[in-house]
């Protein structure tokens, strides 16, 4: 009883606290805009002083007129008194009243909480998220939001019950594990005091790495998300006591670079895999016109894609006769391919052998899986590679970029290529047409599966890999 009175305690000052926050952040919004209007009439005054052509000459005279004319609008507003300061409120200090649960487990959703644009973190942790949140009762997985500093109930927003609804955002302070599966990164001063708390209270704190590409590819990433990941890194192994990879691959180079940036204190590594689930039966006919045979890649548009490194391997393959298939690219727009969509829609190929697909539903995508000749990752990096799994379930040979990853979840008759190299690129499209190749086989595994995988792992914490 006393416990749950402290928690009580807790939370009516925090909710106090953000109250005292808005109130002030209205007061500075007014301060600001009082600061604009002033600085807005001295830029008309600067203004009309750089209109005389006779500045020098007739300073007398404007001196003159000022004084009879007055400049009432600037007057008016520089002469007004400036609001009082607004005061910074204060916060206590005390941690997070957090305690350790037998079994349940805080599954982190914020950034999906926040937004959802359909990236493929965000379609990992939708998938897990439904699947762990039905399957599980209240007292083994809780889906958190962590925006406000503590773990608020975010389960009905993946299972919509009378229960899940009547426990929406209230607080949850008993975990034996919090795992941190969304993108962390982007709510850090959120989550650092709930982190220090779960560790005081012995929760253990478990984090997800998809993988280091703006370690190692930083060229390939937009500036802003790489900034925040890197800032965020560091933390999160600080922070946390165990990590669960989206792949073998990626764990192998997280264990490396643990090791690389001498971090001393112990660590616990361990991966899953990730699901696919799309039906063969549920395809539906693309109602635009593509070319009989063609090559696909699915993937949004950015750099790591490598979508131009493929169109240069079709340009040579085009040029000297060897090919004669379109290439067709799924995938909506991302982030510094401007010049490429560019190229693609100057290109005497386009609507002919060129095709670029940026707003596809899952059915259309499903149909042009099914009718493809072959299918294409042609990465320079990658942490799991949800396109190669969806694609091999369609029987489709699949051309891929020499990467550990693909090299692990590839069982059979994937058609690699020395990564980067667009000749390389180009033989192996040849092979992957000719009449007798054959289907690539990947390692299938449905979402309830891997939802499954991942609970087993972190409440066994059975990590395959350890540092140091």
């Amino acid at each position: 009883m006393e416990v749950q009175k402290t928690k009580e305690q807790w939370l009516a000052r925090r909710v106090a606290e953000l109250g005292h926050s808005q109130d002030y952040a209205n007061e500075l919004e007014v301060a600001q805009a009082q600061l604009l209007g002033k600085a807005r009439a001295l830029d008309r005054e600067l203004a009309s002083f750089r209109e005389s052509v006779s500045w020098k000459l007739t300073a007398p005279l404007r001196r003159i007129q000022n004084l009879i004319f007055g400049r009432k609008e600037m007057a008016s507003a520089l002469d007004q008194p400036w609001a009082s300061s607004p005061t910074r409120p204060e916060f206590s200090a005390d941690a997070l009243p957090l305690s350790r649960h037998s079994r349940r487990i805080g599954v982190d959703v914020s950034s999906l909480c926040a937004s959802d644009a359909g990236g493929g973190v965000q379609r990992v942790v939708r998938q897990i998220a439904q699947q762990l949140a039905g399957t599980s009762t209240a007292d083994e997985i809780v889906l958190l939001d962590l925006r406000r500093g503590w773990p608020a109930d975010a389960t009905f927003r993946f299972l919509k019950n009378p229960e899940t609804e009547a426990r929406a955002g209230t607080p949850c302070f008993e975990f034996h594990t919090l795992l941190l599966l969304d993108a962390s990164w982007r709510f850090l001063d959120s989550i650092r005091p709930i982190l220090h708390a779960a560790r005081s209270a012995g929760i253990e704190v478990v984090s997800c790495v998809y993988d280091l590409i703006p370690v190692d590819f930083p060229e390939t990433c937009q500036p802003g998300n790489k900034e925040i990941y890197l800032r965020w890194l560091p933390e999160a192994i600080a922070l946390s006591d165990s990590f669960v990879c989206i792949s073998k691959a990626v764990a192998d180079r997280f264990a490396r670079y643990l090791i690389d940036e001498k971090i001393p204190e112990k660590k616990r590594i361990g991966w899953w895999s990730l699901g696919c689930d799309f039906s063969l039966t549920e395809a539906r006919p693309l109602a635009r016109l593509v070319a009989e045979k063609y090559v696909l890649m699915v993937g949004t548009l950015e750099p790591r894609k490598r979508h131009d490194l493929a169109l240069d391997a079709f340009e040579m393959g085009w040029k000297s006769g060897q090919l004669k298939e379109a290439l067709v690219i799924a995938g909506r727009a991302g982030w510094g391919m401007d010049a490429f969509q560019e190229r693609m829609k100057n290109h005497p190929e386009w609507q002919k052998r060129v095709f670029w697909f940026p707003d596809m539903s899952d059915l259309e995508l499903i149909g042009l899986y099914t009718h493809a000749s072959v299918l294409l990752q042609a990465s320079c990096a990658e942490g799991f590679g949800l396109p190669v799994a969806e694609g091999a379930k369609f029987g489709k040979p699949v051309i891929l970029s020499d990467l550990p990853v693909f090299q692990e979840i590839v069982k059979s008759e994937g058609y690699f290529f020395e990564s980067g190299n667009p000749n390389d690129l180009m033989n192996a499209i040849i092979g992957a047409l000719r009449p007798e190749a054959k289907p690539t086989e990947v390692i299938q595994t449905t979402w309830a599966q891997s939802a499954e995988e991942l609970k087993t792992l972190v409440q066994a914490g059975a990590y395959p890999l350890s540092h140091p």
